[in-house]
This record gives C-alpha cells, structure tokens and sequence, in this order.
C-alpha cells in the first residue's frame, strides 16, 4: 500500500511536467511579434528543463520501486540510468543557465529570478565538482555495457549504489524545479 501511495506522488508529478511542456511546446505558434524573441528563448530552456525533469522523475519512480521491493538487479539497473540523466543535467547546466538567461535577469529590474537562477547554477557546479567524476565513469563504462570483459562489466556494475543515485537525482530534480520556478517569474516579467 505505501510503494502505491508513493508511485501515485511520481504519477502526480509526471502529470504535472506534461502539462508544462504541452505548454512549452506551444510557445513558438503563439510568440511570432519581434519583441516576443526573449521571451521565446526563455521558454525553450524551460522546455529542456521540463523534459529532463521528467527523464529524471520518470528514472527516480522505478529507481525507488525497484529498491522498495528489494529488486537489487532492477534497483542498479535504474541507478544507471538516473546517473547518466544526472551527468547529463550537470553536464548541460551552463545551456540553461548560461550568459543569455544571466543577461535576460539582468536586464529586469527588481527581479529576484536573478539571484534565485545563480543559487542554482552555484548548487549545480558543487554537486558537478563532488560527482560529475563518478557520474562520468557510469556512463563512460556501465551503460550501455561499454567494458568488454564480462567479469569486470559485473563487478563494476556492483560497486554502483543505487540509494547514493537516488539521493543526488532528488537533489538535482528539486534544483530543476527551482530553475523552472525562476523561469516562470522571469518570463512574467518579460
């Protein structure tokens, strides 16, 4: 009964992420004036944070089942998958919060975005500098079973902790809703 209520939560945020990028989406038949141009760049970061919230939301639900089941196989399975989409955010973090976001905040006055957007981009480089190495490493060796000799594909595959991957994807994916909320009150004052 509890992993239920607790896939229903995952359930209720996925919904949720749809309906904004069903949202995002639709931004470019809408803004076709000039003076729309920045706010249309701004949605389409929003769009790539949207769509790899829910990469990493979708990655943490069956992460999380399969460890409350006490699936092992499964649970490392997905914790593979959930680092490589937490390499990839932290990778890409300078595309959604780079000089052309920086420059939109700035351009606003009195907008807290700014400051919000930069506590952001500050909490994604320590998480980069404390794990985009390990991070790196799965994806480089254990997806898509990259190392050739089989005993050593296994054992490095063991050596992944699937509970560590969960804990940094919820840290990253509440740092990607951050990024969307700041997205959302600098495109109102826009």
């Amino acid at each position: 009964m509890k992993l239920r209520h607790e896939l229903n939560k995952y359930e209720f945020l996925t919904d949720v992420l749809h309906k904004n990028i069903k949202a995002a989406k639709s931004y470019p038949s809408i803004l076709t004036e000039p003076e729309h141009k920045g706010l249309c760049g701004l949605l389409d970061k929003a769009l790539l944070n949207y769509l790899s919230s829910l990469d990493l939301a979708t990655e943490l639900k069956f992460l999380d089942a399969s460890m409350a089941i006490g699936n092992q196989f499964e649970a490392n399975f997905f914790a593979r998958i959930t680092a490589l989409s937490c390499f990839e955010v932290l990778d890409n973090r300078n595309v959604k919060l780079g000089k052309e976001t920086r420059s939109l905040a700035l351009s606003i006055a009195g907008c807290s975005a700014r400051e919000d957007l930069d506590k952001c981009l500050r909490e994604l480089n320590k998480i980069a500098a404390d794990e985009s190495p390990k991070l790196k490493t799965i994806r480089n060796n254990l997806f898509g079973h990259r190392i050739k000799i089989g005993k050593v594909q296994a054992d490095e595959m063991l050596h992944v902790n699937p509970k560590a991957i969960f804990d940094l994807g919820w840290r990253i994916l509440h740092i990607e809703f951050a990024i969307a909320e700041a997205y959302m009150v600098l495109a109102k004052n826009i």
